[in-house]
């Protein structure tokens, strides 16, 4: 649907049970669903606005009875054009695993395809520790008989099926609108941006709140405040239900310039914990030299900071109490990198160019390149990282001078190195939509 604005608001659960299944958590007994059978669109529940539905779904014994079949849940209601109204999807439990509740929404006359595009989702986590609440707002096009379905999916790969989800599932109409004059914006850390609420219908008054407030805070009046660099989710809600959200990039003192080859790579891979700044997460200092300590860490959290396999590094420069510990063994453990013959790795090292796009060859694999040829002027056959920057400039991480060479003993500096990072989860780890959102 056109008008469709998908609204989340997270809340966090007190309760948490645990026990064991399979090795995992084991959350709170689902409730019984009292409105089976509703597996058709023919069999739907008939919704009441305003009433809630506490239902489970995708059990275990249902999904054997059927023969593998999936368990599905339909709900019917009537609603009128030009009249807005909330879905709300609140996950409950999911018993064995976390699992995602996908939703379709059909509109009046419209075949209740099952392979159309799911309307939305929703994540259950079976530690109980996130529940979470999922608004869908919309306008209705047409009256008459809307049809939402809810269900879950078997995991082939793992052979585990996301069962016994609990959920609450209600339709209200929403009486007054909110919307924000901006959906996205960007402040500077120690800066200002107002926020402009308007409503729609009757006047209600407006609860401002900032899903971080060390990385952003607003006020009662709609001012938002940098505070440090990363990104915050500012919403503004009011009694009847309606919330409106606007999601903003705190930007580092220091790096502000869009024109900047830097700028987004420094704000993405911030975002991602990947990378931290100075002066409490204030400023970034792009032109200071990047050392291995700092090289290794930001490849090694790019990898989601996976556990190594030992405890103790081998290193004797490196202690256990250096935030760069688990990531040298790591990239150690991984064939990332070496140390020198004393027996140390140098961690204060500033980090040649050369060493940096030899790490992230490694990291990929050691992959062959296309070509044989030598692309850069200054780099030879005979040089250990000449098959890392011509696979580097093949897969568009490395692009070199405009002298045509690569210069390869200049140091890494921070922007080059947040940059070869950013150009390597695109082009490698093909996180190219992830970047763009």
């Amino acid at each position: 649907m056109k008008t469709l604005k998908k609204v989340f608001t997270a809340f966090i659960a007190t309760t948490a049970v645990t026990g064991a299944f399979w090795g995992q958590v084991m959350a709170a007994e689902p409730p019984a669903d009292p409105y089976e059978p509703n597996d058709t669109y023919q069999e739907a529940t008939a919704v009441t606005l305003g009433k809630e539905y506490k239902a489970e779904i995708g059990s275990m014994e249902n999904y054997e009875k059927k023969n593998m079949h999936l368990d599905e849940d339909w709900y019917k209601f009537e609603l009128t054009k030009g009249k807005s109204y909330k879905i709300t999807v609140a996950g409950y439990t999911s018993r064995y695993y976390d699992t995602t509740l996908l939703i379709d929404m059909f509109t009046p006359g419209e075949a209740p395809d099952v392979y159309k595009k799911p309307f939305g989702d929703i994540t259950m986590r079976n530690t109980m520790k996130d529940k979470k609440v999922d608004n869908f707002e919309f306008e209705a096009e047409k009256t008459g008989t809307y049809y939402v379905r809810l269900w879950n999916f078997f995991d082939n790969s793992n052979m585990i099926l996301n069962n016994d989800t609990g959920y609450i599932f209600s339709v209200n109409e929403i009486k007054s609108q909110i919307d924000l004059d901006q959906n996205a914006a960007e402040v500077a850390c120690g800066k200002t941006l107002a926020l402009k609420a308007t409503i729609k219908g009757k006047q209600e008054k407006i609860t401002w709140k900032s899903s971080n407030t060390k990385i952003a805070t607003v006020d009662s009046k709609g001012k938002v405040t940098g505070k440090m660099a990363g990104k915050a989710m500012i919403t503004a809600s009011i009694p009847s239900g309606s919330i409106a959200r606007c999601e903003v990039q705190v930007l580092y003192k220091d790096v502000t310039k869009d024109t900047d080859f830097w700028f987004k790579p420094t704000n993405y891979l911030t975002n991602l914990g990947v990378v931290k700044g100075y002066d409490k997460q204030t400023n970034f200092k792009p032109t200071n030299k990047c050392t291995r300590a700092q090289m290794v860490t930001f490849i090694w959290r790019l990898q989601n900071s996976p556990a190594p396999k030992s405890t103790t590094c081998k290193f004797k420069d490196v202690k256990k109490s250096d935030y760069f510990y688990k990531a040298v063994i790591w990239a150690n453990e991984n064939g990332i990198v070496e140390g020198y013959k004393d027996g140390t790795f140098g961690p204060q090292i500033v980090c040649a160019r050369k060493h940096a796009v030899t790490f992230l060859w490694r990291l990929a694999g050691q992959p062959k390149p296309y070509s044989t040829k030598k692309t850069f002027k200054d780099v030879k056959k005979s040089d250990y990282y000449y098959t890392a920057t011509i696979w580097a400039a093949e897969n568009y991480i490395l692009a070199g001078y405009d002298d045509g060479t690569f210069r390869p003993n200049g140091d890494c500096l921070r922007r080059q190195m947040v940059t070869f990072l950013y150009k390597y989860d695109a082009n490698i780890n093909h996180n190219w939509g992830k970047q763009n959102k």
